[in-house]
């Protein structure tokens, strides 16, 4: 009798699951509150990672990731935060197979390396999002480091948390602690102070905006105009795909002179970059971090609806590993639907488009 993957005991839907990820998203560093939306995301993001990593040791057997350089920790105690980010960053360049200059994302190079990053299609992506940025690290034994990614798939603001998430991976190593991250909607400035953070941060913007290339732009780019606005922030930001006041503040990290509008030709790096960040001091920011974006509803006691779900982007690799196993008869329509999050004949649909359907096999009828 062919087995039935929902008998699984590692099934990722089984209810006691469920309550697992939901209790398993209140112990995160910087955490939300029990029921907010913040937890809800949360308890999607830890179930989707189970998901994605039972379908691994299903198709492949194994769950297969490359992990990164550690620096030397007996060095690391005579660095800051924002020295030891930047040397990490400058190690960790070198070995993964990504450069700024890259045709694909930091998102599609992660996740070709084994990281499970999973994004979110954000409607508030634009202008002014409701509420602080998110991003999420976690590193469990049985399914693999995975980051959460508050951002729409290959815009800048994904960029730039997923790089966050891969400084955590790379430094957070005594111990591995999962991690809710919050930045600024708006100026992108971390609403924590933890030098964790501080540390992720520069990680981030040292890997995306790469000392002597950020440097070099800025020659090129030249003086500011001597009349109108000046557009060398901007500039930057599109030259390196980031958001333009993470451009801002690579320009502090490296005492380079600040770019900004005429008005503000001539003053401190560090003034334009708090002008730009709003960096009055972590807490100081528009957004709280207490005031998480309201992408999805509550029950009247608190608790988020089971059948509620906020919009997390599957990536590409785990579609394709369930696809593989619909074609090897291990997952049936339903089951496939399942994993993917959409309706059978969706899912029958997707498999169409995608040339894949079940081999036959001797003695199948």
């Amino acid at each position: 009798m062919k087995p039935v993957v929902a008998d699984h005991p590692g099934y990722p839907f089984r209810e006691e699951f469920l309550h697992a990820f939901s209790a398993r998203g209140l112990l995160f560093v910087d955490g939300p509150e029990p029921g907010s939306p913040e937890h809800q995301l949360l308890r999607e993001f830890l179930g989707l990672v189970h998901a994605y990593a039972f379908m691994e040791r299903l198709v492949q057997g194994e769950i297969l990731c490359e992990l990164p350089v550690h620096i030397d920790r007996t060095l690391a105690g005579f660095l800051t935060p924002q020295d030891e980010g930047e040397r990490l960053a400058s190690q960790e360049a070198g070995l993964l197979d990504w450069t700024p200059e890259s045709a694909d994302s930091l998102v599609d190079a992660l996740d070709e390396i084994g990281v499970k990053v999973i994004c979110r299609d954000d409607p508030d992506d634009g202008p002014t999002p409701a509420g602080p940025r998110l991003g999420a690290f976690t590193f469990e034994g049985d399914a693999g480091p995975a980051f959460l990614v508050g951002a729409s798939p290959h815009t800048p603001e994904a960029a730039f948390i997923a790089a966050h998430g891969l400084g955590h991976l790379a430094a957070d190593i005594d111990p591995y602690l999962p991690r809710l991250c919050r930045w600024d909607a708006k100026t992108f400035a971390n609403l924590s102070d933890r030098p964790e953070e501080v540390r992720a941060d520069r990680f981030a913007r040292a890997l995306l905006m790469p000392r002597e290339t950020f440097i070099e732009a800025v020659r090129v780019l030249g003086e500011c105009p001597t009349e109108g606005a000046d557009p060398r922030a901007e500039q930057l930001a599109a030259l390196f795909g980031v958001p333009w006041p993470v451009a801002v503040r690579r320009l502090v990290d490296l005492g380079l002179p600040g770019v900004g509008t005429a008005e503000t030709a001539g003053r401190p790096a560090e003034a334009v970059a708090d002008a730009a960040t709003g960096a009055d001091g972590p807490g100081a920011e528009t957004t709280r971090a207490d005031e998480p974006a309201r992408d999805s509803a509550e029950r009247p006691d608190g608790q988020p609806d089971e059948e509620l779900s906020v919009s997390l982007t599957l990536p590409e690799r785990f579609v394709n590993l369930a696809l593989a196993a619909y074609a090897g008869h291990v997952l049936d329509v339903d089951g496939l639907a399942r994993f993917l999050r959409i309706t059978p004949p969706e899912a029958l649909e997707m498999a169409d488009i995608a040339g894949v359907r079940p081999e036959w096999r001797d003695g199948w009828e």
